[in-house]
């Protein structure tokens, strides 16, 4: 391609892809809200964006026919999508005006599932309809354009304004009139209106203003961009339409436009560029409201939390280094009288005997005071001693008084010893000769 039309085309295909991630982000809690508008205009604008990409990729710098039914498949999801869009919009906005004017607070869940397949027969049965209307004016297969793909085509006849290119118009018109009723209930009832999004579970109130933002500026741009593109087309030469056999003649044709053909053309150009940047459009737009909302911070802490845990990271150290300094460990900062008492282990136990039965406690504990008292070093705490560790004590006594000491040493019974006799004819004792000792004393031993 030449250097004009390469950078745009080169954004608006980054941009394609960013648009399809960007509207995916918001699907799964909508989902969980049964919240069709919203599915389907993710539906509609993230499939015409990924559709969009793999084109612009693929007919990046050539007008080749590769895959003919692709092409075939794609024309026409567009074609509908154009239609969808639109669609869903109107389903968000008949929504809110019957949130908004609703007279009863508690709903049935049969009532939640008939209001369910009534949007999504308003969201899917036009662009249907649509598509199967689109061989009545389809002049032939489609056109392949270089850096933008397969696009669909149909000459400007009288009744293709009829079939497809006044369809946005009025249904455009259809959604502002539930968005200007949906307002004027809103400002009557606006004290029960808190109680009435509070039945609603999956809804709150933030939510419900983000989809009322969301609906107006669809309806600001959806009309007005009906009427340009109908002013638009309504520039070129009228074709007069003679039948389906005068439409569908050479049917199975491809017309295929180079970049300098449909970039220099002053009708093709403006058309193609404003197809490739609705849908992108689309998409930012809904992720404005609502992928950067609370409840969409919240579900992106979870999703890092989760893939970090997956590949086995921590996400304690990145919350405590900001906390650092912070999380109390710095004493010096508190009074006195914030810390009155430390507790630490001691292996000191005050009026035990010594013994090797005494068991090892580890429920042992001293208290070091940190206020201007002066500490009471006679006064302990006595601690029980744990059953299941009987055996095996270290416990060491208090110091005792002389008295004692001299009771406690009469106290004690030492085992009586033989007194050795000594033969004036024997060698002395320091000899290798044995000391003779009677055998009967031994054994008191």
């Amino acid at each position: 391609m030449s250097e004009p039309w390469t950078t745009p085309i080169a954004v608006t295909t980054g941009f394609s892809f960013v648009g399809f991630l960007l509207v995916s982000v918001p699907l799964y809690w909508h989902l969980e809200a049964w919240n069709v508008g919203c599915v389907l205009y993710i539906f509609w604008s993230g499939t015409g964006c990924l559709i969009q990409f793999i084109n612009m990729v693929v007919w990046q710098d050539n007008v080749i026919n590769w895959v003919p039914v692709w092409c075939d498949i794609t024309s026409r999801w567009r074609y509908a999508a154009a239609i969808g869009i639109c669609t869903a919009s109107l389903v968000i906005n008949r929504r809110l005006y019957k949130i908004a004017s609703v007279s009863v607070v508690s709903i049935s869940k049969a009532d939640k599932r008939r209001m369910m397949y009534v949007d999504l027969a308003i969201g899917l049965v036009p662009p249907i309809v649509v598509v199967a209307l689109y061989w009545f004016i389809e002049g032939h297969r489609f056109n392949i354009y270089e850096g933008f793909g397969c696009m669909f085509v149909f000459p400007a006849t009288i009744l293709s304004y009829f079939l497809y290119q006044l369809w946005p118009i009025v249904i455009g018109l259809i959604a502002a009139y539930y968005c200007v009723r949906t307002l004027i209930a809103f400002v009557k009832r606006r004290r029960q209106f808190r109680e009435l999004i509070s039945s609603n579970s999956n809804l709150t109130y933030h939510r419900y203003l983000r989809l009322m933002g969301l609906a107006t500026i669809e309806i600001l741009c959806t009309v007005p961009m009906g009427i340009w593109v109908v002013v638009n087309n309504a520039r070129n030469t009228l074709y007069v339409w003679h039948g389906l056999a005068n439409v569908h003649y050479d049917f199975s044709r491809v017309d295929q436009y180079p970049s300098i053909i449909w970039w220099t053309d002053s009708l093709l150009r403006p058309s193609i560029l404003t197809s490739m940047w609705d849908m992108i459009v689309c998409s930012l737009v809904f992720f404005a409201f609502f992928g950067l909302a609370e409840e969409a911070r919240k579900h992106y802490r979870a999703t890092f939390t989760y893939i970090t845990k997956r590949l086995g990271l921590s996400t304690l150290s990145l919350s405590s280094a900001g906390t650092e300094g912070q999380s109390g460990y710095n004493a010096s900062k508190l009074p006195s009288s914030a810390l009155p008492h430390i507790t630490i282990p001691s292996f000191v136990q005050p009026g035990q005997p010594s013994s090797s039965g005494d068991s090892f406690s580890d429920r042992l504990s001293s208290s070091i005071p940190f206020d201007d008292e002066i500490p009471r070093y006679d006064e302990k705490t006595h601690y029980a001693m744990s059953p299941e560790s009987d055996g095996a004590s270290t416990c060491i006594p208090s110091p005792m008084s002389p008295e004692d000491v001299e009771a406690q040493y009469e106290a004690m019974v030492l085992p009586a010893f033989p007194e050795p006799t000594y033969d004036a004819m024997q060698p002395p004792p320091h000899t290798s000769s044995p000391v003779h000792s009677d055998s009967s004393d031994m054994r008191t031993l």
